[in-house]
């Protein structure tokens, strides 16, 4: 990382946080960034995009660290969340300050702490919206803002964020650093770089989907009736097998909910993650699975981008995907 041409203390975060070689993502970016590209990159979850854009952006707040230095932008609470916490990890030498504002949680609380200008603000685009919507001299507070940053880009280049994102740039100076990260290349993304005329910095690790080498995969065969059965058996043998903890995706909220129903009634340890629970019940569950305290997680989409949870050794597809 130092030759890379950040600060040593940044340095010294990641050595503390087990971070001693930079990964492709991170080594190509974050010169480019530092030097004041926007950068688009593109690479699969688990890379190590965070840190890609987040260290140069820790760098420059070293050196300036006053002012709302950096908004970040994720499609879920979820995925807003990790990186807050991302955000927080390797900023901590520096007392970073770093504000969460995602819905679910007292609007109120979060407005007043957007006052307070942290020096980084992470957030899905609905929630900031409304925050600057509904008391528009929050806007002053990105007036001087370095730094925008679009986490699983592709998302939230969907035309179901528009209305949100032209509220959101109306706040941002024109002078700024963009950087966009995604695990996959989207028609929209595709012709941002073509409108830049290659003035920004565009990086892929591959080429389309590949498949781990190790990686076993399998399907089965069950009838309708009764596959819940088939389930509580895979759920069962996993006991027995060295896999640490899986995630069973479903296609419904209330398959969902379902299935927590059916593991808590046979006493196996399970947490849900899906769009019915509130922002707390959905973070608290997250948090216990990834600390290992519940083996398994059952999710909807909401848990099928972005989260990075290097335990997981066995995902199930419930339905279809």
């Amino acid at each position: 990382f130092a030759d890379l041409g950040l600060s040593q203390w940044l340095v010294d975060a990641c050595e503390a946080l087990g971070m001693r070689r930079p990964t492709a993502v991170q080594r190509r970016c974050i010169p480019r960034a530092l030097a004041g590209a926007d950068v688009l990159g593109i690479a699969e979850t688990g890379s190590g995009k965070t840190a890609a854009f987040a260290l140069p952006i820790l760098h420059r707040l070293g050196e300036d660290p006053y002012g709302v230095a950096a908004l970040a932008l994720a499609p879920t609470r979820e995925l807003a969340a990790q990186l807050a916490e991302q955000f927080r990890a390797l900023g901590a030498p520096l007392g970073l300050r770093c504000l969460a504002a995602i819905g679910g949680f007292d609007s109120l609380a979060q407005a007043k702490g957007l006052s307070r200008r942290p020096h980084v603000v992470v957030a899905t685009p609905g929630r900031i919206a409304t925050l600057v919507k509904n008391d528009p001299d929050l806007a002053k507070v990105f007036s001087r803002t370095k730094f925008l940053v679009l986490d699983e880009a592709d998302r939230i280049l969907d035309v179901n964020f528009e209305e949100e994102l032209r509220v959101i740039f109306g706040c941002l100076p024109k002078k700024r650093q963009t950087f966009l990260f995604s695990a996959t290349m989207s028609d929209n993304l595709r012709s941002l770089l073509e409108l830049s005329g290659n003035k920004s910095y565009f990086f892929e690790a591959y080429e389309g989907f590949k498949t781990v080498e190790t990686l076993k995969q399998q399907y089965i065969h069950v009838p309708p009736q009764g596959k819940e059965l088939h389930l509580w058996h895979l759920l069962s043998v996993m006991k027995g097998d060295p896999i640490r903890s899986a995630i069973v995706f479903v296609s419904t909220c209330k398959d969902c909910q379902y299935l927590d129903l059916l593991l808590e009634e046979l006493r196996y340890p399970a947490v849900a993650l899906n769009s019915h629970k509130s922002q707390a019940q959905r973070l608290s569950a997250l948090n216990r699975f990834k600390s290992g305290q519940v083996p398994v997680l059952l999710a909807t989409d909401v848990g099928s981008r972005g989260l990075d949870i290097q335990t997981v050794d066995l995902v199930i597809n419930y339905d279809m995907p």
